[in-house]
């Protein structure tokens, strides 16, 4: 009797047990499917407003379609067009923002602004500012870089900002802590000093960094005992949140308000180029809108990764992605290609445009890919070019020059 007690018991708390493992199975399928779905909508909700937002900006320039002269007041409404459709998403539309930017210069373009030199949708929700830096003002020997990012030389008096906000956006969860540190440091020094002008500087040049800062400034606040300095930073975090965190807060709650808004204000950096590069694909297979620019991202992640990226793109049921993806692996290879695909120039030395046109092939170039995109065009001509240059590449994969930089440049 006593043995069958305790059999049914031990049946009755398995049965429970079951119950209790598929219940939290099925609700943490179901929040899975309540965020995938978040996702989703906010995509959704974000590009008819990206829509909107192109349509506006075509609206303006198309005022004076054969001008290439932009006054302020047009300037002005442009950036004001990002404000009222894209800037009110808030950091967690960076990733489309940022991809987006690589096929449309005008989302990070050099404006007039109260602040300085540019104002655009990248930097008005990050608030990052690179500063520019000027190496060489010898004419034909034009180079300036930038004081973040000093690896990337441009041969202009003025860096490159789709190039810069792409490797902000690739490295600024790892730096943004340097920089942070660097210049809170020499802030610090400079007010000991009494130099007032260097300590306007150096914090102009914190509040450069960003709203990637925004955890760096809330430490200071828990640490820093000085209370002119703490009114700083509270001055800061205003400033980064756009009057969210008040001037007239006590720390104490601008540390509550923190806790309750950081995810909101958090930039949502990818882990690892990896991570962003299979994230790009995804996104270039599943929304129209953001293959081109997925394509021509990849292309310039500067990892062997992004090549069998764009060979599967060869793929793609669009032509024109196909095209694009064919086009950025020719410029990438160059003469290493297999003959029908190589660019023909005769030699691999050179890395923009004006090099091709300075050597009279920048046209001979611009119909070799252009033909090769119009062979790309029927889907089965595509399945082969693909599975060639597939072939190619397995065969070649560490024993080619990849020249990443051309993946800058427009035929």
């Amino acid at each position: 009797m006593n043995t069958e007690k305790r059999r049914r018991t031990t049946m009755f708390t398995k049965t429970i047990l079951l119950f209790v493992t598929m219940t939290f199975v099925v609700i943490g399928l179901a929040r899975q499917k309540d965020q995938g779905g978040s996702v989703q909508a906010f995509k959704a909700s974000f590009l008819q407003a990206y829509a909107q937002y192109e349509s506006e900006i075509n609206s303006i320039f198309e005022e004076e379609p054969y001008s290439s002269i932009m006054d302020k007041g047009r300037f002005r409404r442009i950036a004001e067009a990002g404000k009222k459709y894209l800037v009110p998403f808030g950091p967690q539309v960076l990733p489309y923002l940022i991809v987006l930017s690589q096929e449309n210069l005008w989302l990070v373009k050099s404006v007039p602004d109260i602040r300085g030199w540019y104002v655009g949708v990248v930097p008005a929700i990050s608030k990052f500012q690179p500063h520019n830096i000027i190496l060489s003002r010898i004419p034909k020997k034009l180079l300036s870089t930038t004081e973040e990012f000093p690896e990337i030389v441009e041969k202009y008096l003025s860096y490159h900002p789709m190039r810069v906000y792409l490797l902000w956006w690739l490295e600024g969860g790892q730096r943004t802590p340097q920089w942070f540190s660097e210049r809170y440091v020499k802030w610090l020094a400079a007010k000991q000093q009494g130099n007032v002008q260097e300590v306007q500087a150096m914090y102009q040049r914190l509040l450069d960094i960003g709203i990637a800062a925004i955890p760096l400034w809330f430490e200071k606040l828990q640490s820093e005992q000085d209370q002119n300095i703490r009114q700083e930073i509270i001055k800061a975090l205003s400033y980064l949140t756009d009057g969210e965190v008040k001037l007239n807060m006590s720390p104490q709650d601008c540390l509550n308000w923190w806790q309750a808004n950081k995810e909101r204000w958090t930039v949502p950096f990818p882990k690892s180029k990896r991570e962003f590069l299979e994230w790009l694909e995804r996104e270039g297979w599943e929304e129209p809108r953001l293959s081109i620019p997925c394509v021509i991202t990849i292309s310039r992640l500067e990892d062997e990764g992004a090549i069998d990226a764009l060979l599967r793109f060869l793929r793609h049921p669009s032509s024109s992605v196909r095209e694009i993806s064919l086009g950025q692996i020719m410029l990438l290879f160059g003469e290493q290609l297999p003959r029908e695909y190589a660019l023909g120039v005769g030699t691999d030395e050179w890395e923009r445009v004006g090099d091709l046109m300075e050597i009279g092939k920048y046209d001979w170039v611009r119909k070799r890919v252009m033909k090769a995109k119009k062979q790309i065009e029927d889907k089965t001509v595509a399945d082969k070019i693909a599975k060639e240059l597939s072939d190619w590449w397995k065969e070649n994969k560490g024993r080619v020059k990849i020249y990443w930089q051309r993946a800058w440049e427009n035929l």
